[in-house]
């Protein structure tokens, strides 16, 4: 069971649109001031390189290359394995530094900036979904195999991050894992006694964002409900073989 991706590269396809497009980067110009050509491959280079490369850029590189450099940096800060907190936050700093220069350079191009704002809130985005501190991150990480999935992502220390991790699943890959999921959920989050339908009621109750993916409307009234129509609960729960 794998998290569908939206393959598209919007900031790749923001490049093409900009590829005539300059502007001074006027941030760059002020803190290296020196100028050359940029190297090819931005799109591979290590945080080191691409410093390097801020160096050697003129305050007149073309938009192609500061987008390929953002997202570069924004790849780094936001979605590499293997990077150091100090290396991923100084990205991060750049990249946030950049793309306000970005937008300055294109401020003459309405139409230009609506469409760089669109491709770079679109691939930040990604990162709750795969980036840095997601649960798609902690699985890769951790390496986790497919018979420990349910139980991991089941903990109640991922709770606030299941959502978005469920939001990238189809439905029908949902349906085939939801009772699984549930029962776990019912099992690791549970307080004080409480049994699976009091404490997916609980949850259900206090709006966590999983039990709106996983039961429809009918079945989340239903555990909603429960203090007061325990045996329908419980049919929904039996239902799905809970």
């Amino acid at each position: 069971m794998l998290a569908r991706c939206d393959e598209r590269d919007r900031l790749g396809q923001a490049s093409d649109r900009f590829i005539k497009k300059g502007g001074s980067m006027s941030f760059f110009l002020r803190l290296f001031g020196s100028s050359g050509q940029p190297p090819r491959r931005i799109d591979e280079m290590t945080l080191e390189e691409l410093f390097a490369l801020l160096k050697a850029t003129s305050g007149e590189a073309k938009a192609v290359d500061t987008i390929g450099i953002f997202r570069r940096l924004t790849q780094l800060a936001l979605f590499e394995q293997g990077i150091p907190d100090q290396e991923r936050n100084a990205a991060l700093e750049i990249a946030t530094a950049l793309h306000s220069d970005i937008e300055t350079s294109l401020a003459h191009d309405p139409e230009a900036l609506e469409a760089f704002q669109e491709a770079a809130d679109f691939h930040l985005n990604q990162a709750r979904h795969f980036g840095y501190g997601s649960l798609q991150w902690r699985l890769q990480k951790q390496k986790i195999e497919a018979n420990q999935l349910i139980e991991f992502i089941a903990r109640p220390d991922h709770a606030e991050l299941l959502p978005d991790f469920l939001e990238m699943m189809e439905p029908s890959d949902i349906a085939e894992f939801r009772a699984a999921l549930l029962g776990q959920m019912g099992n690791l989050r549970s307080r004080d006694g409480e049994d699976t339908v009091d404490t997916l009621s609980r949850l259900a109750i206090n709006g966590d964002g999983s039990m709106t993916m996983l039961l429809s409307g009918p079945e989340l009234s239903a555990l909603r409900n429960a203090p007061n129509d325990r045996p329908a609960a419980l049919e929904v729960l039996s239902s799905m073989g809970i």
